[in-house]
């Protein structure tokens, strides 16, 4: 047995900060794809410089030959003759892309600060992965003597079926590792500081490696020699089985292990850390042991063997929880080894005896609990409830009693939480800030948390419980660790909850959650339409496993209907008899495609039953209610709400999603958002994208019309706006400002791109409230830009079906640009302007002149009657009039009003019902300027608000004017009639910015406020 535990050994790389630029001295610079590659290489640098993709296959490649490949370069090669020496560099700052194995001998040296696909077998030389880097290893490479650099923030993946490091390997490590397959360490100068990440069997026969990174090992952990010891510095998740059968591993974080653990006769398992074991088993003189001062709290859920030794040795304390079948008492327990719920902290005990206020001391057997003090909840006739915020070491609920909120608090946890009661905080917060070790969450009862905070640095581990969150998980220091597996589906399992109201996200973090979680979106009643959808986990089980609950019909009749999940879950169709994972229907009518960015149509999904779902894929899928909808009643069923679940892993950092988006100018993609949180979208798209129209997005608006119709969301505007507009009486679209989870929508390329788009998602523009004032670009248009906002009505329908807008300003052209929003058409009546044979939602353009006609088609009518909804606003120099062509009436249009205009549709007369019946006519007014309220006559002061009240300054030609602020959802806040007393209260108005209008004469002015 060893003895000098007290140490936390951590080892480091220095990282190399490297400019991603081509810094080789070059003797030959290749700038072309057809360029040939030279002759006589021996001793010389051959540089590859631009942007293209270079193919060089069976070259001879010289002596002492560098291969220089520029960051902008995608080199391709099935194979090159490598000289016999093996002397040879390869520098890769773009991408390398290589198929045959390349032998690493002492003389060869490959410095990686790009992305590089190769073989590789080691055999004495070197690789660098420099900070930034991503290297991916392929099949039937080796590892046997040489010398892998894997820098900060690089990462490197291994995807052999079966890899072993021998003895003369040597990994140094501090950015990502990820094996795929079987891994065996024999070496023994491995250092592994970053995150590593095993994603099968992890065989150790290897002494004295020290694992001091965050590790997951995803199948089993076996130790099979005598002399065969490794140390891990961190928590450390086994998600099979722990075997030692001889050897000694050491785990001074803890280890959470979800198979069964054996310790044979000799092995010793060394836990200086928190730990869990699903079944725990020791024979004859094995042992599980801990050295460090402290004591650590082993959580077993079953135990078997005889002989075996529990040791706590020097200062340390061992506390087993209360295990009752233990075998025979067969275990032999050396040193400070309790048997207990928790270890000897002091504790307080719930007692409940004068109310039922988890803050009053008298309720409980030792006054409040504290960081430092554990809180002990027995069953009792009052269950304690928060009345403020509250504080505890461990947290133990006994089974029947439950620890409950009333009201936005928080309790803080610096332990573990345990027993087997409920922890109910549906409007309360839970908050982890332990920092010494990792925090575990032991519960068996129900947990259901409004928000969740990890500030520890050593994480937090769910250990046979499941949380159901309904606010904010807030990773703001340290990880939280699922532990989830599929094959005990309903326990250690993280759900995101929806409802009507909201839907749970992720704050935005440098940290991530780690293992499979369970995402919900509720999908209300409101009709039968196209939801425009996509996933925000990445799932390793199929479309029907997620969306369809795990089933799908195989009959045409409702009787044999299947609804296993009542409430959840949806009908998926595309096949006539149910093939390929889809619901059964006569028709066999497809009801969720992908959109194909290649040829710019839907396409049909293949099936549901091999489909796997991906972060930020996105669908159009057909949702007609939950599963208990009755398809076969009619192609028009409508069933109740309901809410589809999706069960995988979370992404977090950056997300590029340039590969989804079509490269062609002017095309248009269908962009899903890849994170469980709201996304500011026009941030993200001003500032993290290219070769975008950054001017507007579009997106599918299930509530227009009778099935649904495209807004076209315009980012120009402050707030954003929407078009059509008002929807379900909602003058406000600045909530278009912010992709949903689970929401995806069009973008367009911009017209004039000469090169691929991109668009990266990242954790920065994540929102955690759409109630939080926004603050905007003061480059944008202002709100003095004259407006005529245009909704067609359906009378039968009582629905807005379409609408279209349009926007004047001095600064704006009456051709078409990219400042124009082009009109995606609906499949019902529509509606769109006419400019030049061009159709557009939204045109902005320059003031109208004298007797300007604007023009519009508008087509699918069907025989009723409509009504224009027209907001004429700021178009304070023209007159505008609405002419209906078939009737021969002209509407005047009324400034700063919505002017509502009914028409009836006969199809059976052509003239009623042509594409160009209405046009919009202006005259110029004859009003001076100076009775105009605009930016320079009306001020307010001071502007940013400092005091609690500001003024406003009125022109002499206005006696009395009316003031009202509103906040960024619409809100109105401040409404007062102004004259010689100007001065307005804002003692009652948050930090942010507010919009005011200034309304006087029958006209009115815009501007901003803000408050400091």
């Amino acid at each position: 047995m060893r003895f000098n535990y007290f140490f936390f050994l951590v080892l480091t790389i220095i990282s190399i900060s490297v400019n991603a630029q081509n810094n080789c001295d070059c003797d030959f610079v290749i700038t072309s794809a057809n360029q040939s590659f030279p002759n006589n290489t021996n001793n010389k640098t051959v540089c590859f410089q631009g942007n293209f993709t270079y193919n060089l296959n069976w070259e001879n490649i010289d002596n002492k030959t560098e291969l220089c490949i520029g960051e902008n370069v995608t080199f391709n090669s099935a194979g090159l003759n490598w000289p016999n020496s093996k002397n040879f560099t390869i520098s890769n700052y773009g991408v390398f892309n290589f198929g045959q194995s390349i032998e690493l001998k002492n003389q060869t040296l490959i410095n990686n600060y790009g992305l590089m696909n190769i073989k590789v077998s080691f055999n004495g030389g070197t690789l660098n992965n420099y900070s930034g880097a991503e290297l991916n290893i392929n099949s039937w490479s080796s590892f046997n003597k040489g010398t892998l650099n894997n820098n900060v923030d690089a990462s490197v993946e291994i995807a052999n079926q079966y890899t072993e490091f021998d003895q003369q390997f040597f990994l140094n490590s501090d950015g990502n590792v990820i094996v795929n397959g079987n891994f065996v360490l024999s070496s023994t100068d491995i250092i592994l500081n970053g995150n590593n990440k095993f994603e099968k069997k992890f065989t150790n026969i290897s002494s004295n490696n020290i694992i001091s990174g965050q590790t997951y090992i995803g199948n089993n952990f076996v130790s099979n020699q005598n002399n065969s010891n490794i140390t891990f510095d961190l928590f450390t998740n086994i998600d099979g089985k722990l075997n030692l059968f001889s050897g000694e591993a050491i785990f001074n974080g803890g280890v959470s292990v979800l198979g069964n653990t054996q310790i044979n006769g000799g092995s010793s398992l060394i836990v200086e850390g928190n730990s869990n074991f699903n079944k725990l088993t020791i024979y004859n003189s094995g042992e599980i042991a801990a050295y460090t001062d402290g004591c650590k709290y082993i959580n077993i859920e079953n135990t078997a063997g005889s002989g075996g030794q529990v040791n706590a040795y020097n200062n340390a304390t061992l506390t087993l929880n209360q295990v009752y079948d233990q075998p025979n008492n067969e275990w032999i327990l050396s040193g400070n080894v309790n048997i207990a719920n928790e270890c000897s902290t002091p504790k307080t005990i719930w007692e409940g005896t004068v109310s039922s206020d988890a803050n009053d001391p008298n309720n409980w057997s030792n006054g409040l609990p504290s960081l430092t003090v554990n809180a002990i909840i027995p069953e009792t006739p009052n269950n304690p409830t928060l009345s403020s915020n509250l504080q505890a070491f461990n947290l133990n609920i006994h089974q029947n009693a439950a620890f409950n909120s009333n009201g936005n608090y928080t309790l803080s946890l610096s332990g573990d939480i345990l027993g087997s009661g409920d922890l109910i905080l549906n409007d309360g917060n839970l908050n982890f800030v332990g920092g010494e070790r990792l925090q575990s969450v032991a519960l068996s009862g129900e947990i259901k948390l409004n928000n969740l905070s990890v500030n520890n640095p050593n994480s937090i581990s769910l250990n046979n419980s499941s949380i159901e969150l309904f606010g904010i998980l807030d990773l703001n220091q340290g990880n939280l660790m699922t532990n989830y597996d599929s094959s005990n589906p309903q326990t250690n399992l993280l759900t995101f909850k929806s409802n009507e109201a909201n839907t749970a996200i992720v704050a935005p973090s440098t940290f991530q959650v780690i293992g499979e979680v369970k995402i919900e979106r509720y999908i209300p009643a409101q009709k039968r339409a196209f939801r425009y959808i996509t996933s925000s986990v990445n799932t390793t089980t199929s479309i029907r496993d997620n969306w369809q609950e795990g089933q799908n019909n195989t009959s045409n009749n409702y009787q044999n209907n299947i609804n296993n999940n009542p409430g959840f879950g949806t009908h998926i169709t595309g096949s006539v008899n149910g093939n390929n994972g889809f619901d059964a229907t006569l028709t066999g009518n497809p009801s969720m495609f992908s959109w194909d960015i290649n040829t710019s149509n839907w396409v049909q999904i293949p099936n549901t039953n091999q489909t796997n779902l991906s972060a930020g894929k996105a669908y159009s899928l057909l949702i007609r209610g939950d599963r208990s909808t009755n398809i076969y009643s009619s192609n028009n069923a409508l069933g109740n709400p309901t809410t589809l679940r999706m069960t995988g892993e979370l992404v977090s950092g950056d997300v590029d999603v340039s590969d989804k988006i079509n490269a062609s100018a002017g095309s248009y993609s269908l962009i899903g958002n890849p994170y469980q949180a709201q996304v500011d979208f026009k941030s993200l798209l001003k500032q993290e994208a290219s070769n975008l129209d950054k001017n507007f997005y579009y997106a599918y608006n299930p509530n227009l019309g009778s099935r649904g119709g495209y807004v076209t969301v315009d980012l120009n505007e402050s707030p954003v706006e929407i078009t059509p507009s008002n929807l379900n009486n909602n003058s406000n679209g600045d909530n278009y400002r912010y992709l949903q989870p689970n929401q995806a929508v069009f973008v367009k390329t911009s017209s004039d791109a000469t090169s691929a788009p991109t668009l990266v998602f990242k954790e920065s523009y994540k929102d955690l409230n759409t109630l939080t004032n926004e603050v905007f670009s003061t480059t944008e248009v202002t709100s003095e830009t004259a407006k005529i906002s245009m909704n067609l009505h359906s009378v039968a329908l009582n629905k807005i079906v379409d609408g279209v807008k349009f926007e004047f300003n001095s600064n704006y052209s009456s051709s078409v640009t990219d400042e124009d929003a082009l009109k995606f058409w609906n499949s019902g009546t529509t509606i769109g302007i006419n400019n030049n044979q061009n159709y557009l939602s939204i045109d902005k353009r320059n003031y109208p002149t004298e007797d300007e006609l604007l023009g519009f088609w508008i087509g699918n009518y069907t025989t009723g009657e409509y009504k224009f909804n027209i907001e004429v606003s700021q178009l304070n120099s023209h007159h505008a009039f609405l002419i209906d062509n078939y009737t021969g009436i002209e509407y005047q249009l009324q400034n700063n009003t919505v002017n509502q205009i009914n028409f009836e549709v006969d199809t059976n007369v052509s003239a009623s019902t042509s594409s160009t019946r209405f046009n919009i006519r202006f005259e110029q007014t004859t009003l001076s300027n100076n009775e105009v309220l605009n930016s320079n006559n009306v001020k307010l002061y001071p502007n940013p608000v400092v005091n609690e009240f500001f003024k406003v300054s009125l022109p002499s030609f206005v006696d009395e004017a009316n003031i009202i602020v509103y906040n960024n959802l619409g809100q109105k806040l401040i409404s007062e009639n102004i004259g010689t007393n100007n001065k307005i209260s804002s003692k009652n108005l948050e930090s942010g910015i507010y919009f005011v209008e200034v309304s006087a004469n029958g006209y009115t002015y815009k501007t901003k406020l803000i408050v400091k």
